[in-house]
């Protein structure tokens, strides 16, 4: 009952708040390396951990880290866990009442982190910002102090060998703008309320969105359909969630997208992020579009306006046309291909002359 109260404290309180946004897999390691490398006794809640460069630079830290005790495939890098319990870290495994603590966030002073991504290679597309203000870091510290309530210490039962990794900072601008968490459990009418808000634009960027729930139509989609805003929606294109054997997967979510006139992509390149841009605010999250996952994790999101909101709208509108070619590129191809089409013809000709010559000698 009272990470329920907590969970429902979070949610629908804007702040105004400075914003730093960053993404991945642009700047995103530099970003966060550079928040823990800054931080004091950091407060960092993460699913899976496997990027060495941000161990070490949680490295004498004082870190007090969180992380999933059963993710799905088990946890993948043990060694990495005792680096950061043997460099001064308190490293605790989530053991309690939510299916997965599925969230990435990192709490130091007034500033708090907040993503789409694991701690991993930060190579898929995802969204991440740096909030600035002392109720949402308050409120993610109770968050984080609740969820270590029912969590065990790690234990390393190894032995291994950690190289010595570093990552490059990068600075980012900051802008002012309001700043509100949406917690799960139990997000899953916050988010229908936010997309439901759009007028003029509801872009949606997912790594899969399942079109059915347990009791019928995901929300989300419900949401979407019902929205008068112009509405585009980019899917992760890997393998595992476009598989055809899957009627959830995201093949048979973008084929009845565009059975609605509503534009509708499959990415060639690999998204994580769980983000959306509906008018001029973004959601960053890590609340993954199925049932489990609003209603059901640990998870941790947080809209933001202003100029961090198109930049996270400049980066959807970047991979919404890497797919496209352009104009100029288009007409080079069918020029090239003319060209090509001309000399095979010639060619041919060429051979038929003197085919014709050799037979009347």
């Amino acid at each position: 009952m009272k990470a329920a109260i907590v969970a429902l404290f979070l949610i629908h309180v804007s702040f105004a708040s400075v914003i730093t946004p960053f993404s991945s897999p642009d700047n995103m390691e530099k970003i966060v390396g550079g928040f823990l490398q800054e931080s004091e006794s950091p407060l960092v809640a993460v699913y899976t951990f496997t990027n060495p460069a941000i161990a070490w630079a949680l490295a004498g830290k004082n870190a007090t880290i969180l992380v999933e005790k059963a993710p799905a495939g088990g946890i993948p890098d043990r060694s990495i866990l005792c680096f950061l319990q043997d460099s001064g870290s308190r490293v605790l495994l989530y053991d309690g009442p939510y299916r997965f603590m599925h969230a990435k966030y990192a709490v130091s002073g007034n500033r708090s982190l907040i993503l789409s991504e694991n701690f991993g290679s930060f190579k898929a597309r995802g969204w991440g910002a740096i909030i600035e203000d002392e109720h949402i870091a308050s409120n993610l510290t109770s968050m984080f102090n609740e969820d270590s309530m029912h969590a065990v210490p790690f234990v390393c039962q190894m032995n291994y060998t950690f190289h010595e990794s570093s990552v490059a900072r990068e600075t980012m601008p900051s802008y002012h703008g309001n700043a509100t968490i949406v917690a799960a459990p139990g997000a899953t009418q916050d988010i229908v309320s936010f997309l439901s808000s759009a007028k003029e634009r509801l872009w949606i960027q997912q790594a899969y969105i399942y079109r059915k729930w347990s009791h019928g139509q995901n929300p989300f989609i419900e949401a979407i359909e019902s929205s008068p805003a112009k509405k585009k929606i980019m899917m992760d294109g890997s393998w595992f969630n476009i598989d055809k054997n899957d009627r959830n997967s995201n093949y048979y979510t973008d084929q009845y997208m565009k059975s609605l006139g509503i534009a509708s992509k499959i990415s060639d390149f690999e998204i994580h992020n769980k983000g959306v841009v509906a008018d001029s605010t973004a959601l960053v999250s890590s609340i993954n579009w199925n049932e489990n996952s609003p209603e059901n994790n640990r998870e941790v999101g947080v809209l933001v306006t202003g100029e961090a909101a198109k930049y996270f709208a400049a980066r959807f509108e970047e991979d919404w046309h890497k797919t496209e070619i352009p104009f100029s590129a288009l007409a080079v191809f069918i020029f090239s291909l003319g060209i090509v089409k001309l000399w095979i013809i010639l060619r041919n000709r060429k051979k038929y002359s003197a085919k014709l010559r050799s037979a009347t000698e």
